[in-house]
């Protein structure tokens, strides 16, 4: 018996359907950039405490640097991290998957490569003012 669709479309179809069938993948791949950014945030905080460390103020910093991470940047990564993982429990195959996946990947990149360089830079000009 024929069929009344033609391949094409059938095939399309099954194309997009595949595509949007990836929460769980998208969840994992949403822990690999929570990781990465935590790494990147850590690595410019090391980096900006290395270079302000003669400075005045320098030798509260680390601590400082430190309770950053702690109190910002790891509760952040598991907040975006646990809720992909739980869209991947029960997420609906929609497009808005793949875009709330951009959003919050831009998001947490964002977070990571810009609050590091404007903190030490604010307790920069902090500490200096301040005369520690």
């Amino acid at each position: 018996m024929a069929s009344k669709f033609d391949d094409s479309t059938h095939r399309a179809t099954l194309q997009f359907k595949g595509r949007l069938e990836r929460a769980p993948t998208l969840a994992r791949a949403m822990s690999m950039h929570a990781s990465l950014a935590l790494l990147t945030f850590a690595a410019l905080q090391i980096t900006g405490v290395i270079l302000l460390a003669n400075r005045p103020g320098g030798t509260i910093l680390p601590f400082v640097a430190l309770g950053a991470l702690l109190l910002l940047a790891i509760p952040f990564a598991r907040r975006i991290e646990r809720r992909w993982r739980r869209l991947s429990d029960n997420a609906l195959p929609c497009p808005a998957l793949h875009t709330r996946f951009r959003r919050d990947r831009g998001s947490l990149w964002r977070a990571a490569l810009v609050v590091p360089p404007i903190w030490l830079a604010s307790y920069a000009v902090v500490a200096r003012a301040a005369g520690l």
